[in-house]
């Protein structure tokens, strides 16, 4: 027998999201409002502070878990300017040959990140983003960036990057300022990376 008050599921969703704080354990989606956000900077003297320190534990642990390049502080819920990246042989391996130009870089932690253009010759390639799960998009980028800030030490770092590496830090770079890769794609190429499946498929599953 069914009694009390009825809870609408839109009310019933909000009650567990109430429930879980950021950062998540999971990337977040296009449509939450922390990807439209300009990140904070974190104070150089408050980079060892434990919350920081875990905050940054969980990107890189996100990252790899998920098999990613990179990942940004905000797609796991934390308006906050860090981001994280690498690209290891195994994972250069495992994308080619279509990412052949791709060179491999160790773990880079990037916090309160400064990007100048060193280049600014225009390569279009294709892009995606774990925040728009299953999507890609040919977008604009410079060639050729150096982009300063502190490691998890606090210690100030830079990275002079070309390429394909370059395109990691500038798409992750927009991240601290609530822009997305659709902002800068050519929209006529925008399209879903399973969308031959769900054509074998004859429906969709999510």
């Amino acid at each position: 027998m069914a009694g009390g008050r009825k809870v609408s599921f839109v009310q019933h969703v909000r009650h567990l999201l109430a429930r879980k704080k950021p950062p998540y354990k999971h990337i977040v989606q296009i449509g939450d409002p922390v990807l439209r956000k300009k990140c904070k900077e974190i104070p150089r003297n408050e980079i060892l502070k434990p919350t920081n320190q875990h905050l940054i534990s969980e990107l890189v642990k996100m990252m790899r878990s998920r098999h990613l390049y990179s990942l940004s502080a905000p797609q796991i819920g934390v308006p906050l300017k860090i981001f994280v990246a690498e690209l290891t042989d195994l994972k250069l391996h495992s994308n080619a040959p279509e990412k052949i130009s791709m060179e491999t870089f160790p773990l880079k932690i990037f916090i309160n990140p400064r990007m100048e253009v060193i280049d600014d010759k225009v390569c279009v390639e294709l892009e995606s983003c774990h925040s728009l799960h299953s999507y890609s998009a040919q977008v604009p980028r410079f060639k050729s960036v150096h982009v300063r800030g502190f490691d998890k030490h606090g210690e100030a770092i830079e990275w002079l990057a070309s390429g394909w590496s370059a395109r990691v830090i500038q798409h992750e770079y927009d991240h601290m300022d609530g822009i997305m890769y659709i902002d800068k794609m050519n929209t006529k190429t925008f399209s879903d990376i399973n969308w031959q499946l769900y054509n074998y498929q004859g429906k969709l599953h999510w």
